[in-house]
């Protein structure tokens, strides 16, 4: 059994985040994605209420098997019909048009999302960091974008796609390029040094650039309900969960200003959660993320989630957001 009940620690744990020893709680949590029960200690700084990875495994590979969302989908092999669809709503969704908006309801995308929040155009400059095999910048060359890249550390080799894009098997810290646009779409909570990462970024921005980073938030309703529980934990593949509090310790140490805050949390906070309480992995065959109709959730109950999420995000208490950050 995964253990929801903290152990309290006066001086044992340092927060990587804010140096706080006093008063951290540690946690224990299962590996839940492929449902291999391996346990992992976390713990909750009492002063800026990061949760981080006790201690970061040697070997993270074998935590990102062939299969991992981000590193199976190959989005030139995706079929004719729906890739047109994709690319469609990527291109509506940037110029902002009414069809675009409605598009982005009906079938979401934080990432896409995101991205529509800020000033683009098809020759911005625009890095993806951690993005896997690239699935939302690929769409950007699809329509038209002419100056934007990936980089993942965990892809077997570069990327070169037909239309140009090119995803690189790099890490941030060999990058010297200027950019725009620098995305962290849900890899922020992957990375061991948040301070490094967000220095590094500052400099490789130009001077009016935009860093975004989608992430999941322990400032929310669904870690203060579900606990180790929670779907976002996800260990050990996030080493630091962040609060609203790390988050602007870190803009502040780093030389950022925080432009915006949007909660954007969805339905998955819940059913994803309520699976792990009954010990259903994120990959097992009845898992609603596998098989919807193998699941314990019809639709009708999955649009009450929804409802739900909205709401938290409208209160500010949604388990993930995306924040924005520019140059002081």
């Amino acid at each position: 059994m995964t253990s929801n009940n903290p152990e309290h620690m006066n001086a044992a744990l340092q927060c990587s985040i804010c140096g706080n020893v006093a008063g951290n709680v540690l946690y224990k949590a299962k590996e839940t994605m492929f449902g291999t029960g391996e346990l992992f200690d976390y713990f909750q700084c009492s002063k800026c209420h990061c949760l981080q990875l006790r201690e970061i495994p040697e070997d993270l590979s074998r935590y990102y098997q062939s299969d991992y969302y981000s590193l199976a989908n190959n989005p030139s092999k995706e079929n004719i019909v729906l890739g047109f669809l994709r690319s469609f709503r990527s291109d509506q969704a940037l110029k902002k048009t009414f069809i675009g908006s409605y598009l982005l309801s009906r079938f979401p995308n934080k990432a896409l999302e995101a991205l529509t929040r800020m000033p683009v155009e098809k020759t911005t400059r625009i890095l993806d960091v951690g993005c896997g095999t690239g699935s939302l910048i690929y769409r950007l060359g699809e329509i038209g974008f002419t100056n934007v890249e990936g980089i993942d550390p965990f892809i077997a080799s570069d990327i070169h796609y037909e239309n140009g894009v090119v995803i690189h098997k790099q890490e941030l810290a060999q990058l010297t390029s200027s950019w725009d646009i620098i995305m962290l779409f849900d890899s922020f909570e992957h990375m061991p040094t948040p301070a490094n990462v967000l220095q590094k970024i500052f400099s490789l921005l130009s001077p009016r650039g935009i860093c975004v980073i989608t992430i999941p938030t322990v400032s929310s309703y669904a870690w203060e309900y579900y606990k180790t529980d929670w779907i976002q934990l996800d260990a050990p593949r996030h080493f630091f969960l962040h609060s609203i509090e790390s988050l602007r310790l870190l803009a502040r140490q780093t030389g950022f200003h925080i432009r915006q805050i949007v909660y954007d949390s969805n339905d998955f906070q819940f059913w994803g959660s309520e699976q792990l309480q009954q010990r259903i992995a994120l990959f097992s065959e009845l898992s609603y993320a596998q098989n919807p109709k193998k699941s314990s959730y019809n639709r009708r109950q999955i649009m009450q989630l929804r409802k739900k999420a909205d709401q938290l995000n409208r209160e500010n208490r949604g388990d993930h957001l995306a924040i924005y950050l520019e140059k002081r």
